[in-house]
């Protein structure tokens, strides 16, 4: 049975994560929401493309193409406020359930 996994955050953790399990054949239906609006990028690489040496193109790890070819909903541009967990299974506000999470964002996290 193909389980629904949520991933908020798409830094290079999330990047490498995603390769991990496409690469794995695992058996999940991936959401990424990212409050930035584009996907996994080489952050390092950051200040060469501030600087002008470099352009964000050359720095993109997984362009749209790469998200469709794996079947990886994208959400970028949105945040998650809140998240609930009921019976095992969880959801972000007005979104559908899913089996797994992955929170790889260390923005805004708070416990209840």
């Amino acid at each position: 049975m193909t389980q629904k996994m949520i991933v908020i955050g798409a830094g290079m953790a999330t990047g490498r994560m995603l390769e991990t399990l496409v690469e794995a054949g695992a058996d999940y239906d991936i959401t990424l929401i990212n409050g930035e609006a584009r996907g996994n990028y080489n952050r390092i690489m950051l200040s060469p493309v501030l600087s002008g040496d470099k352009t964000y193109d050359e720095i993109v790890t997984h362009d749209d193409e790469w998200y469709k070819t794996y079947k990886i909903e994208t959400r970028f541009g949105c945040f998650v406020k809140t998240l609930i967990v009921k019976n095992g299974l969880s959801r972000p506000t007005r979104a559908r359930f899913y089996h797994t999470i992955s929170w790889c964002s260390g923005q805004g996290r708070t416990r209840s």
